[in-house]
């Protein structure tokens, strides 16, 4: 890594990630083209926020490229990124009072977080960045008046921004416990014909996911985790669970059969998106007391997970590490999500309600702990949580 050596050799090495940006970073951050990056390489003699902003995109990059793991290990990618985002912040300097935030300063938020969530390093300040871009993008004003005003030329792109900072903030409150800021835009975004065809698709898809999360979901899930938080005014009944797993359904069934325009990384994100957000209604449902082991609905049964640990055993055999590899954390976290609550069935349900097919489901879970193990970017403490679930199957069914 050349840095620090001047401008010069600075802009040979940013100039040499570009390709790796647009096919992994870009395909599931649509907002800095590849043009605008080169750009903001050549331009950052004339302005350190434009220097600091290239040194956080080249970190994102290095975090999320797939071909980097087959020649570096995982303890010198993280000094990578880790060096860039301390340095692009050492740059940034503090905020002054006179600078107006920008699509590029929020997106260098945007990448300092997914790159402190990635690796571990603190989650609150992973959660302060990104915050951070969301105040941002608040005085940008782009779901008000101020929004509306904005170039037209612009506004597809304001929209996706948006939505993105909505995704990733409704994600850091299931994991974190914390109430959302952002609501949904009364609308998808614009198209605008910048876009291919399968990174819109598959946008618009992750959008719909992430709507379903919305803040009576939250709430209820907040009050799963701390009993003593606040009651959710819409409360959590049959009518409600059963709402929300015919909206799920119904999403579902449109991406049932894999898109010509997608890709495979997309296609993958989209179906595991959809399992894990139907585990959470479901642990929601668990917790209030909804479930039964004889329900007539499938979803609503106690040994519902099972029947998602074959769904996701199949999938994870058919499509390339890579594909996950690519996504970092964020798809991991969900992965062990679903992984963990299939332990818990087979440790506290199974047990009591036999059932044929239980040495088939056993083996998927093993098959998702191994998985889950081999990723470099699988959090420590997940792994220890995971291990001692597998013990305690190993010692229930004396494997």
């Amino acid at each position: 890594m050349v840095l620090g050596q001047g401008i010069g050799d600075e802009a040979v090495f940013f100039e040499g990630l570009v390709d790796d940006y647009e096919e992994f970073v870009f395909t599931f951050f649509p907002i800095i083209t590849r043009r605008e990056l080169l750009e903001a390489v050549r331009d950052m003699k004339a302005s350190q926020e434009t220097r600091a902003f290239v040194h956080a995109t080249a970190a994102i990059t290095i975090n999320m490229r797939v071909n980097q793991r087959r020649h570096c290990d995982y303890d010198i990618v993280r000094s990578q990124v880790l060096f860039l985002v301390t340095r692009g912040l050492e740059i940034r300097g503090a905020i002054m009072p006179y600078q107006r935030p920008n699509v590029q300063t929020i997106m260098l938020s945007t990448f300092i977080h997914v790159c402190l969530f990635a690796h571990h390093v603190n989650d609150d300040m992973a959660f302060f960045y990104l915050r951070e871009a969301i105040t941002n993008l608040q005085i940008l004003d782009v779901d008000g008046v101020a929004g509306a005003a904005n170039n037209n030329n612009d506004r597809p792109r304001l929209q996706r921004l948006y939505w993105l900072l909505f995704i990733h903030e409704r994600f850091a409150s299931l994991r974190f416990y914390r109430v959302p800021i952002l609501s949904p835009l009364s609308s998808l975004p614009v198209s605008d014909g910048t876009l291919e065809p399968g990174i819109e698709q598959w946008y618009t898809a992750i959008i719909q996911r992430f709507c379903m999360l919305d803040d009576t979901f939250i709430a209820n899930w907040i009050k799963k985790g701390n009993p003593s938080a606040p009651e959710c005014d819409a409360g959590t009944d049959w009518s409600w669970i059963e709402a929300k797993q015919a909206q799920l359904s119904a999403e579902m069934d449109l991406h049932a059969h894999p898109s010509p325009i997608l890709t495979e990384m997309q296609q993958v994100d989209i179906i595991i998106t959809s399992y894990w957000v139907r585990t959470l209604l479901w642990q929601i449902a668990l917790s209030v007391c909804l479930l039964t082991s004889d329900s007539s609905s499938d979803w609503m049964s106690l040994s519902f997970p099972l029947r998602l640990s074959h769904q996701l055993q199949s999938l994870l055999t058919l499509i390339s590490r890579d594909s996950i590899e690519v996504h970092g954390a964020g798809i991991l976290q969900k992965i062990f999500d679903i992984t963990s609550t299939i332990a818990d069935i087979l440790i506290h349900v199974t047990p009591l309600t036999p059932r044929a097919d239980t040495e088939a489901h056993i083996a998927d879970f093993f098959f998702l702990y191994d998985y889950l193990n081999n990723m470099s970017k699988f959090f420590e403490a997940e792994r220890k949580l995971l291990q001692e679930k597998r013990e305690r199957i190993r010692v229930i069914f004396s494997r």
